[in-house]
C-alpha cells in the first residue's frame, strides 16, 4: 500500500508490481495529474483502489489503468465528466464522484461498474439516450439540482438495485409509457425525499421488487395502493390527507409522521407490521381494527388530538415495548395496561 496523503507529490516510481492501493489525496493535484503520476499509476498493472480526494482536479485524460477497481474523486473540481471516461477502466466497479460541479450526466457507458456515486455535485439533467450501465445496481444522484427525470431510466441501468434521488428539485415523475419502463424492474430502494413531488405514480408503485420506498419531506396529499413488496415506507412530512384501501402484507415499518391525516389510517392492513409512527397529525380517535398486528414493537401516536385510548392496546399486543401518546388530551389510562407483559415505556406526558 501507498499512503501519500497531505503532501505534494509530483512524481512516483512506475512499474511498481505488488502496489494494491495508493492514496494521494490533499496533495494539492490539480487541474491535471502531474504527468509523471500519471505514467506511474498506468504501470501499476495490479491496483486496485486508488484514493483521490480533496484535489483540485478537472480532467484525467491522461490516465488510464486496466486493473482497478475503485476510484474514489470526492472533493475535486470536476465540471464535466470526460466523454466515456470509464471505458478507459474496465476492471472498474465502484467510482465515488460526490462533491464535485458536474452539470450534466451524459456520454458514459460501463460493463463492470456496480456502485456510482454522484452525490453533491450540480447536475441538472440526466441523458438516459448516451447512458448505459449493465451491471450498475447502486446509483447515488441525491443533492444534485434535479428538476425532471427521463421516462426511460431502466434503459440505461436495468440491473439497478438501489436509485437515491433525494434532495433535489423532482417535482413530478414520470409514468411508464407503453414501451418504456420509468425505472427497472430490478429496484428495490428507492429514495424520493426531499423533493417537490406531489404525486406517487403507478411508474413507482408498480415496481414488482421494491421494498424500501422514502418520499419524506415531499407535497403528497393522497397515498395510493402501493407495491405489495414493499417492506418499509417512510412517508413523513407531505401533506397526506387520503389513504387508499389496501393490504400490504409484507410490510413491517410504515411512517405517516407529519401530516394532515384527521382520521387513523384504517384502510391500512399490515399483517406483519412491527411499527406505527403517526405523530404530528389532526386526527382525534384511534381505531386499530383493521391493523392490528402482534408483531407490533413500538406505537408512536404523540402531537394529535385523541382524547382516549383503546384497552386492544394493552392486550392484543404481545410484544409491544413502547407507546408514545405525549401531547394529545387522553384523560384515562386503560387498566387493561397491567397485562401488556412486555412494555418498557409509555410516555403520555
Amino acid at each position: 500500500y501507498l499512503y501519500l496523503s497531505g503532501n505534494n507529490i509530483e512524481t512516483l516510481p512506475e512499474n511498481m508490481k505488488n502496489v494494491t492501493l495508493v492514496d494521494l489525496s490533499s496533495n494539492e493535484m490539480g487541474p491535471s495529474l502531474p504527468v509523471n503520476v500519471a505514467k506511474a499509476l498506468t504501470s501499476y498493472g495490479n491496483m486496485q483502489k486508488l484514493e483521490l480526494t480533496k484535489n483540485q482536479l478537472e480532467d484525467l485524460s491522461e490516465f488510464e489503468n486496466c486493473s482497478i477497481d475503485t476510484i474514489n474523486l470526492l472533493q475535486n473540481r470536476f465540471h464535466i465528466l470526460p466523454n466515456h471516461f470509464f471505458e478507459r477502466f474496465p476492471k472498474l466497479n465502484t467510482v465515488f464522484f460526490d462533491c464535485n460541479f458536474l452539470k450534466t450526466f451524459q456520454n458514459q457507458s460501463s460493463n463492470s461498474i456496480v456502485k456510482l456515486s454522484l452525490s453533491l455535485n450540480c447536475i441538472e439533467s440526466i441523458d438516459s439516450s448516451s447512458i448505459y450501465f449493465s451491471q450498475l445496481t447502486y446509483l447515488d444522484l441525491s443533492k444534485n439540482q434535479i428538476k425532471e427525470l427521463p421516462n426511460n431510466l431502466s434503459k440505461s441501468f436495468p440491473a439497478l438495485h438501489d436509485l437515491n434521488l433525494s434532495d433535489n428539485f423532482i417535482t413530478e415523475i414520470p409514468e411508464d409509457q407503453s414501451d418504456d419502463s420509468v425505472f427497472p424492474t430490478t429496484l428495490k430502494v428507492l429514495n424520493l425525499s426531499n423533493n417537490l413531488i406531489t404525486k406517487l405514480p403507478s411508474s413507482v408503485t408498480n415496481l414488482p421488487n421494491l421494498a424500501n420506498l422514502n418520499i419524506d419531506n415531499n407535497q403528497i396529499e393522497t397515498i395510493p395502493e402501493l407495491n405489495k413488496s414493499l417492506k418499509k415506507f417512510i412517508a413523513t412530512n407531505n401533506k397526506i390527507n387520503k389513504v387508499i384501501e389496501q393490504e400490504i402484507s409484507s410490510l413491517k415499518e410504515f411512517a405517516l409522521n407529519n401530516n394532515e391525516l384527521d382520521s387513523f389510517p384504517t384502510e391500512l392492513k399490515i399483517p406483519k407490521m412491527n411499527s406505527i409512527l403517526i405523530n404530528h397529525n389532526n386526527f382525534r380517535e384511534i381505531n386499530f381494527t383493521n391493523i392490528l398486528s402482534s408483531k407490533i414493537t413500538t406505537i408512536d401516536i404523540s402531537f394529535n388530538q385523541i382524547e382516549s385510548i383503546p384497552k386492544e392496546i394493552f392486550t392484543n399486543l404481545p410484544n409491544l415495548h413502547a407507546f408514545y401518546a405525549y401531547f394529545n388530551k387522553i384523560t384515562e389510562i386503560p387498566a387493561e395496561i397491567s397485562n401488556c407483559k412486555t412494555l418498557f415505556t409509555l410516555d403520555i406526558s
